[in-house]
């Protein structure tokens, strides 16, 4: 997986899976094809590059191809916006009670989204869809669950704003089926174990988990699923590990800025004396040469 900042804004990132046998049947995984998918989070623009993968064996159910589990916890599929966008939207429409224009001119205020009123009313009616799913209630989605052969469960808590309720998302990251949301006013492991251990009741596999590595979940996926292969989010551990680089660079652009904050104005009254006074070439080489050593500095 990479990440880098394109001039349209949006952070271009690869994400594949971490495994290289299947979780199914352990066979080895092949490279299907990649697709391309754009994400726009609350502070976040995305440029995803999903690497699905399909299991080798023609018999496994997962020929037919899986993508990485780290895409379910960041979206729906097929949404442009992310979850924590959903979350956000149904936060102010049912606790703060916002009519869909309120909502809107919010997200656009506090957030600068480029969102439309229609798809603040299209994502208010999936919430409610997202927020009374349950698998238990739906025979057919737990048989295709067990037909797949088990989960890869992605768990993720949701919280727009701090000291509100979070909204746990349970999902399957190989159907990319919403299997459990709750909202939670305590986050401690020990409200979090009843969750998981509503799913693992469904009697359904589970192969794998993914979290973003909060350390209540990570006692929780001990606690309710010992045993079971425990994955960070590549997402989440990547962008914290790119931290100390980007307050790096943005240090070494103030410095640059600090040294060089005299030259213009220097430049300026230069071009305005005749061409002719060696001591105005003699400036103007000075000049240019403390920019050149700048520039040179500036790529180590």
């Amino acid at each position: 997986m990479y990440q880098a900042v394109g001039w349209d804004g949006f952070e271009r990132v690869l994400l594949r899976n971490q495994m290289r046998h299947c979780p199914r049947c352990g066979a080895p995984l092949a490279a299907a094809y990649r697709r391309l998918r754009r994400l726009i989070l609350l502070r976040e623009r995305l440029a995803l590059t999903v690497q699905v993968d399909r299991c080798t064996d023609p018999a496994c159910p997962l020929a037919v191809g899986f993508g990485p589990p780290e895409e379910a916890r960041l979206a729906l599929p097929k949404f442009t916006y992310g979850l924590d966008v959903l979350t956000e939207i149904a936060r102010l429409r049912w606790i703060y009670e916002r009519s869909v224009p309120e909502i809107h001119a919010a997200l656009r205020q506090d957030y600068g989204l480029p969102i439309a009123e229609r798809t603040v009313t299209y994502a208010t009616e999936t919430w409610q869809e997202l927020a009374t799913a349950w698998v238990l209630h739906d025979r057919a989605r737990l048989a295709a669950l067990r037909a797949q052969g088990g989960i890869i469960l992605a768990i993720d808590g949701l919280q727009p704003e701090k000291g509100h309720e979070t909204v746990y998302v349970l999902r399957d990251a190989i159907s990319r089926q919403n299997l459990l949301t709750r909202p939670l006013t305590n986050s401690a492991s020990g409200e979090l174990v009843p969750l998981i251990a509503e799913v693992a009741a469904l009697g359904v596999p589970i192969l794998g988990v993914v979290t973003d590595k909060q350390q209540s979940l990570v006692l929780a996926v001990e606690q309710a699923l010992p045993g079971v292969p425990h994955q960070l989010c590549q997402f989440h551990f990547l962008r914290d590990l790119a931290l100390p680089v980007a307050d790096a660079d943005r240090k070494l652009k103030t410095g640059i800025k600090v040294r060089l904050r005299g030259i213009a104005p220097a430049e300026r009254r230069l071009a305005r004396a005749p061409a002719t006074d060696p001591n105005v070439r003699q400036a103007a080489a000075y000049c240019g040469s403390v920019l050149r050593r700048a520039a040179r500095d500036a790529h180590g």
